[in-house]
């Protein structure tokens, strides 16, 4: 006989259909988050997508990304480099505005025309807009000397970086850094 939800069980089988027997409680099991996987999709042109075999990278296991393929997606082998799409990123916004939008490391990741932008504690694929935004608020630490390495930037504004971190410069490249 199956039991109704919150009252206690032995087995899944003794909990309503959807229900998992957990701590000895029938309960709604938590729907697994999206992830990004580590790299970037290849580059692609700025069309919408229409056919998806996968919206996020943990669609595709631990270590393929979702990415776009003309109109539609398929799941492939990250690469290591980053390409970037017109525009710039909004102002950061909180994550729980942008829950269901799609997790990234980089512009490439997003479909279509979006972009890569930060948002309170993520990054996310978000419409991105003609004008850069004001600076954040606070200052970065000037060296006495800047001295770039032939390494890519971790940003390149404010706005490549999550939360309140700033876009400053950082043992030989620009990095996303927290400020006072």
């Amino acid at each position: 006989m199956r039991k109704a939800k919150g009252t206690e069980c032995k087995a899944d089988q003794d909990c309503k259909e959807k229900e998992l027997c957990c701590a000895s409680v029938c309960t709604v099991p938590l729907p697994i988050q999206p992830t990004a996987n580590s790299g970037y999709c290849p580059p692609h042109d700025p069309v919408l997508v229409h056919n998806t075999t996968c919206m996020h990278d943990s669609d595709c296991g631990s270590y393929k990304k979702c990415c776009q393929v003309g109109n539609g997606t398929e799941c492939r082998n990250g690469l290591f480099e980053k390409t970037r799409h017109v525009g710039w990123c909004p102002k950061v916004k909180d994550d729980s505005e942008l829950a269901t939008a799609k997790l990234c490391n980089g512009d490439s990741d997003c479909f279509g025309t979006l972009k890569c932008c930060p948002t309170s504690s993520a990054m996310r694929c978000q419409n991105g807009q003609q004008h850069q935004p004001p600076p954040k608020p606070g200052y970065c630490k000037e060296p006495k000397e800047k001295r770039y390495l032939q390494m890519q930037p971790g940003c390149t504004s404010d706005y490549d970086c999550v939360g309140s971190k700033k876009c400053c410069y950082k043992e030989g490249t620009d990095d996303c850094v927290d400020v006072n």
